[in-house]
């Protein structure tokens, strides 16, 4: 089983982490989440409720989840202050027979520097360098520090000892990536890739359909169709070119869903959605 650890002080816990463990279990990023309220906080945050306080509002939210949902209360028995590592590696150790994923949100990656054994390495190819060279960049400008490599063998000799190794655009990248990302989980490393599946035309991006199918555990995550608001897993091309990549934003591309899309239609207009009452 695929467990999600959702680590915090929960002092209180609020709506957001209720969203959070909501939308992991909803969209099968993981079987279970977890709840870890720290015992002491690693960078020092005072004024904590007492712990079993807590651990009751941490059940409280599960119990309004759903039974996927649960509080984990291990942090109690490690040495303190609790470090987000220690509690990873117990938790394995206790639960061997479960696969174990972090959930952060992402203003937490900006302190992770400040963390106990720290270590990831992002990989993005560098033909993308819309936003920035060096950093992974998403459309709302949120930026993560990378390492462009042009091909997909350069990333074995920069991760270091990093145990996560991110790789970005996926779809870019040859067929030897495929032969890369399993070196480096033989070697016990975490290796998360992300990339589009199919070009404009529907086609599959190589290597995509290849990692599908070695990788142990499959995220596809769906966008909002732009003409009647269904999950959406096409790309609409919005202006007429030949070329299969053609790096773009909202001006070159949007979502659709199988219904409303047709690569050979370069239409921009949304129709109006049918909105009850109108």
């Amino acid at each position: 089983m695929e467990v999600a650890v959702f680590g915090g002080s929960f002092n209180p816990p609020h709506v957001g982490h209720a969203l959070v463990t909501a939308w992991v279990l909803w969209t099968g990023q993981a079987d279970a989440v977890w709840l870890v309220p720290c015992a002491d906080h690693p960078l020092g945050k005072l004024g904590l409720a007492p712990f079993s306080a807590r651990v009751r509002w941490c059940g409280e939210l599960a119990s309004g989840v759903g039974s996927a949902a649960r509080v984990e209360t291990i942090e109690d028995e490690l040495p303190r202050p609790s470090f987000t590592i220690d509690t990873l590696r117990a938790l394995s150790a206790a639960h061997p027979e479960h696969a174990f994923r972090l959930v952060v949100g992402a203003d937490i990656l900006q302190e992770t520097h400040l963390w106990k054994d720290w270590a990831i390495d992002d990989s993005e190819t560098s033909i993308d360098v819309r936003y920035a060279a060096d950093d992974i960049v998403s459309h709302s400008e949120y930026r993560f520090p990378c390492i462009p490599v042009d091909a997909a063998a350069e990333i074995l000799r920069l991760v270091g000892d990093a145990q996560v190794v991110g790789i970005d655009e996926a779809q870019f990248f040859d067929g030897t990536l495929v032969e890369v990302a399993n070196r480096l989980a033989d070697e016990g490393r975490r290796v998360v890739i992300a990339g589009l599946d199919q070009d404009y035309r529907g086609i599959p991006f190589e290597p995509i359909p290849a990692l599908l199918a070695v990788a142990e555990y499959v995220t596809k995550s769906l966008a909002v169709c732009m003409v009647c608001g269904s999950p959406a897993n096409r790309s609409q091309r919005l202006v007429q070119r030949d070329l299969r990549v053609l790096l773009g934003s909202s001006e070159t591309y949007e979502a659709r869903c199988r219904l409303h899309w047709d690569p050979e239609v370069f239409d921009p207009e949304q129709q109006s959605l049918p909105l009850s009452g109108a």
